[in-house]
């Protein structure tokens, strides 16, 4: 009598989807807060691509809360620049409560910049009522932070 013994490899392999959907955001202005924040707005309801453009985009806060399946690309880490205008507590990009939410090809803040915001990126975990504590799969790639924070 002969004993097969066979083996089954199973192997789980996560991969993050770039929306096929984009939204072109340009910038280079002396605020482009209220541009970028209409396109994460738009993203929250309809995931998608913001594409930012070459160059400096100025920012005092974004609100990038609760996103779900949205990619902010840039042309490159040193070709595209989300630069803070404001210092203190201002958190350059809150990414609390995000699932599935990918960064890349852009660099946060200048090593001359004169402004010290509290954080680049914020990924915090939301307290909510029915106990659920997303915020994870956020991805970065080819992400350059540079500058004064208050917290790493």
């Amino acid at each position: 009598m002969r004993l097969l013994i066979g083996s089954l490899l199973l192997a789980a392999v996560c991969v993050s989807v770039i929306p096929a959907r984009a939204t072109t955001v340009a910038c280079g202005g002396v605020d482009d807060t209220a541009n970028l924040q209409a396109a994460l707005d738009a993203a929250r309801a309809m995931p998608q691509r913001i594409e930012l453009g070459p160059g400096v985009c100025a920012v005092r806060s974004l609100n990038g809360r609760n996103l779900f399946g949205v990619t902010i690309q840039g042309q490159g880490a040193l070709a595209t620049t989300l630069l803070p205008l404001e210092g203190g507590n201002t958190v350059v990009l809150d990414l609390t409560g995000a699932v599935d939410v990918m960064i890349r090809d852009l660099g946060i803040g200048r090593y001359n910049s004169p402004v010290t915001a509290a954080v680049a990126i914020l990924v915090a975990q939301p307290i909510t009522p029915d106990g659920q504590a997303p915020s994870n799969m956020v991805h970065l790639d080819h992400v350059y932070l540079s500058g004064s924070y208050w917290l790493a």
